[in-house]
């Protein structure tokens, strides 16, 4: 009772009850736009789950046919972007992998999970040591950041051919693994 009696006294007491009516409006309002602004973010996150899970449908392809990177990789080299040509020529080499039924292609697995899924092949040594210096490569260029100069692509694309020519990837019997066992 005091304390009502003493906040009567103020000068702007009678205007209170419009004051507090004024917040209680604006922390309606602003409720309402925080909620509103979260069911947006919530629904655009939702949708762009749902694209994510719809191009990892099993048994869909993940990469383009590998004939498709020979001009991203021709204009990549013309242009001196090495990182690029690197780049494509790595998509289109799992691209060969993935038509030759040697590794299952995921957007979500890794360069070393494509490794260890080829080791289980049963491939001869030599091709198991080639293509760990591809991906220890490719590690170190591509994740490591470090710069790519044209005899650093020279290198990786010859040693690409060279793993394409040991897993017979220009194999035209496409559909049949290549299961080679160490001799």
């Amino acid at each position: 009772m005091r304390l009502g009696a003493k906040l009567g006294q103020f000068k702007y007491a009678q205007e209170m009850p419009r004051l507090s009516s004024l917040l209680l409006t604006l922390m309606v309002l602003f409720s309402f736009a925080a909620l509103g602004y979260l069911m947006v973010k919530l629904s655009r996150r939702r949708s762009e789950l749902e694209t994510i899970s719809a191009t990892g449908i099993p048994g869909q392809k993940t990469f383009r046919p590998p004939e498709s990177y020979d001009e991203e990789i021709r204009r990549a080299r013309e242009a001196g972007d090495w990182h690029a040509a690197w780049m494509a020529a790595w998509r289109q080499f799992l691209s060969h992998l993935e038509n030759r039924q040697l590794v299952e292609t995921d957007r979500t697995r890794t360069n070393r999970e494509y490794l260890a899924q080829l080791r289980t092949m049963g491939l001869p040594s030599s091709a198991l040591t080639l293509l760990n210096s591809l991906v220890d490569a490719y590690d170190r260029y591509i994740y490591g950041h470090k710069p790519i100069a044209e005899s650093d692509w020279n290198l990786f694309h010859q040693q690409v051919k060279e793993a394409g020519l040991l897993l017979h990837l220009d194999d035209k019997r496409l559909g049949e693994p290549n299961k080679q066992s160490t001799a």
